[in-house]
């Protein structure tokens, strides 16, 4: 799913239509009018201006958490660095549908304590390259495609972070009509589940999804205890996390942010494309074809600071021939 970061909601669109559409609105290139009777020429910073527009944007993108399947797995010590389904699957059973080859895989090598953990996330090979297709046919080359929740978790914890790397713990981001449980630790989401906000019914809901999780994190992540359950989304009621607190048993609390919507994930997806090297499920890492140097480099800060330097130099030159020149006539 394509998220954008217009206040207007995402039509059921086509996915190249959505790219069109988001290009159109947020292009700054404007049609210059001429005069009839004199042209007016060019400024000389609009060719600056120009190269900045074409200058390609580093872009994340969202995938919706209802093509991605995400889920930790136990992995010997020795085979962190590397991804063996065979042997994954003869530890994990229930994983041997993750070998089918109508999949792209992409995982994340963890450590909870002392245990060693692999985080799987796989969709649809086909979803995934049409979406690629479509951004490749506009000259926009994501550097990732991130399971939406991944991105909303780290949107959440720049809005309020969390008190501890170590410890895990529940969010239950709202946004207007479901929310998201995610089991996390820091910024790394464990897992998650969809919730859909129902009239009456949803502190059962939230309840049902948090006892998932903590059944998740105790048998599937080896023993993992989860105390802490975070409330966080705009005007919250408190006592509805009174009233959690007394069901689940947990400390629950209340935390201000903006709604968890398109654009409250868009801003985690930006968030994202700032820190390359961040660890994240990357579903199209298998797809995806490296940029040549001559699109990446940035040729024209790299100009501007030659200059910079050339003049300090010359400035520099020029100072140290005055000198001796100053130094002769004292002479």
């Amino acid at each position: 799913m394509l998220q954008r970061s217009s206040s207007r909601k995402l039509s059921e669109k086509p996915i190249r239509s959505q790219l069109e559409d988001f290009v159109l609105d947020h292009s700054s290139k404007r049609p210059v009018v001429a005069d009839d009777k004199k042209s007016t020429p060019p400024r000389p910073w609009t060719k600056v201006a120009e190269y900045f527009r074409n200058l390609p944007l580093i872009i994340e993108a969202g995938v919706s958490d209802t093509a991605v399947f995400y889920s930790g797995y136990s992995s010997p010590k020795e085979a962190s660095k590397k991804l063996n389904m065979d042997e994954l699957i003869s530890e994990n059973p229930r994983a041997a549908f993750l070998g089918s080859s109508d999949l792209v895989l992409d995982w994340i090598p963890a450590q909870l304590g002392e245990n060693h953990f692999k985080f799987l996330g796989a969709s649809k090979q086909s979803y995934i390259h049409t979406i690629l297709k479509d951004f490749h046919s506009l000259d926009l080359h994501p550097i990732r495609m991130e399971p939406g929740p991944g991105a909303a978790l780290r949107a959440a914890c720049h809005c309020f972070p969390s008190p501890s790397r170590t410890e895990p713990e529940i969010r239950i981001l709202f946004g207007q009509d479901k929310a998201w449980a995610i089991l996390s630790q820091g910024q790394f989401p464990l897992g998650w589940q969809r919730i859909t906000l129902e009239q009456g019914l949803v502190e059962d809901k939230i309840f049902s999804a948090v006892k998932s999780l903590v059944v998740y994190a105790r048998w599937r992540l080896k023993g993992m205890e989860v105390e802490r359950v975070l409330l966080q989304g705009d005007k919250i009621p408190e006592e509805l996390a009174a009233k959690l607190s007394g069901m689940l048993h947990l400390s629950v609390q209340c935390a201000s942010s903006p709604v968890c919507d398109g654009n409250f994930i868009a801003f985690g997806l930006a968030l994202g494309a700032l820190m390359p090297d961040t660890q994240a499920i990357n579903l199209a890492r298998s797809l995806q074809k490296s940029l040549p140097l001559s699109v990446i480099f940035p040729r024209l800060q790299a100009g501007i600071a030659l200059c910079v330097v050339s003049l300090v130099l010359l400035s520099m030159w020029l100072h140290v021939s005055d000198l001796g020149h100053k130094v002769k006539k004292l002479k």
